[in-house]
């Protein structure tokens, strides 16, 4: 459910599922395994001039690319209004989290995280 009053309602892609006693404060979380997504579709809600992202993750392998929040639009790059993703995209620092923003006709700007994600670790993860 969306508890920021916005009203969006998600497509569930996969096969997620709730962990009851999962994240780190303990009040559950998704086990999305790398195939599986929450889509919230093309909202004004998500359109923002600023945009502030934040999440607890848990990862068990490195991907590359592993996108954790996206915005995206079309089908030609950069994809992606703003991207939250462990893994740079095209290889190199698999480990770390790489933050992409880049409002759609505009200059794209790309941040790599310093420090390796743990695997098997709830991690809070803010670009």
């Amino acid at each position: 459910d969306d508890y920021s009053g916005s009203g969006l309602r998600e497509t569930v892609v996969g096969a997620p599922t709730f962990m009851a006693t999962g994240a780190a404060d303990g009040h559950g979380a998704l086990d999305l395994d790398g195939d599986d997504a929450l889509v919230f579709g093309d909202d004004a809600a998500l359109d923002m001039d600023y945009v502030t992202i934040a999440t607890w993750i848990r990862i068990n392998s490195y991907q590359d690319d592993a996108r954790v929040i996206s915005r995206e639009f079309g089908t030609v790059e950069p994809y992606s209004i703003y991207t939250l993703a462990i893994g740079t995209s095209g290889g190199g620092a698999e480990d770390r989290v790489d933050f992409r923003i880049g409002p759609e006709g505009q200059n794209r700007f790309r941040l790599i995280g310093q420090q390796s994600i743990p695997l098997a670790t709830w991690t809070h993860v803010a670009p």
